[in-house]
């Protein structure tokens, strides 16, 4: 009898210390968890640190490129009595710097999309971002590979969903930019005019401007 009550005192024994070695196990397991989650916290305040400094830049980039832009607009418009050859020069110096515009305002683009995604990820709410605005960042992509089509329908998309969101004027106008890239020159008017009437004093209505006055 008093080996049968020590048999199960010692079961009792190894058990807790079996319990005790699954804990530590679990403690263990959970710490590592934790520091890879703090790391990729860290990782991703970085780059959106990163990306914020380049969006600086790139505004400072931007506020430039329009300073001489309007200087040559005006410096176009009170010339116009001038001749040819002035005129065929300030036209070649004002594309120059429109194209150059029209690339940096790409890039910002695409990088303020980036911004958002980064965001959106840090303060947990990324499902709720990307059903109101995936749309328009597939739409870039598809812009980017020149899938004409696919990018108008998925910036349209874009459109019907937030009709008083961020991108909605640049969407408007890469629709144009869509229907001109394939041919249809009718359409892509009515959206770069829609451009105009609606956001007058933007940087896409700039642009807008600039591609209607161009559409032969």
């Amino acid at each position: 009898m008093k080996n049968f009550v020590w048999m199960i005192v010692m079961a009792i024994f190894i058990s807790g210390c079996f319990t005790t070695r699954s804990q530590l196990k679990e403690q263990s397991t959970l710490q590592t968890q934790v520091s890879s989650i703090q790391q990729a916290k860290a990782d991703t305040d970085t780059r959106l640190e990163d990306f914020e400094n380049q969006l600086r830049q790139f505004n400072g980039r931007i506020e430039v490129l329009e300073n001489d832009s309007r200087y040559f607009r005006e410096a176009i418009a009170k010339n116009e009595e001038k001749k040819k050859l002035d005129d065929e020069l300030l036209e070649n110096k004002f594309k120059v710097i429109q194209d150059a515009l029209l690339k940096i305002e790409a890039e910002l683009q695409k990088m303020s999309v980036e911004i958002e995604g980064l965001k959106a990820k840090k303060s947990s709410k990324s499902s709720t971002t990307n059903a109101t605005k995936g749309n328009y960042q597939q739409a870039e992509i598809d812009f980017g590979n020149k899938k004409w089509k696919q990018a108008a329908v998925n910036y349209q998309k874009y459109r019907d969903l937030n009709p008083k969101g961020k991108y909605y004027a640049e969407a408007s106008y890469k629709i144009g930019v869509c229907f001109q890239e394939m041919g249809m020159k009718t359409e892509a008017k009515a959206f770069y005019q829609e451009v105009l009437d609606k956001f007058p004093k933007s940087r896409t209505a700039s642009k807008a401007e600039y591609r209607l006055k161009n559409i032969k």
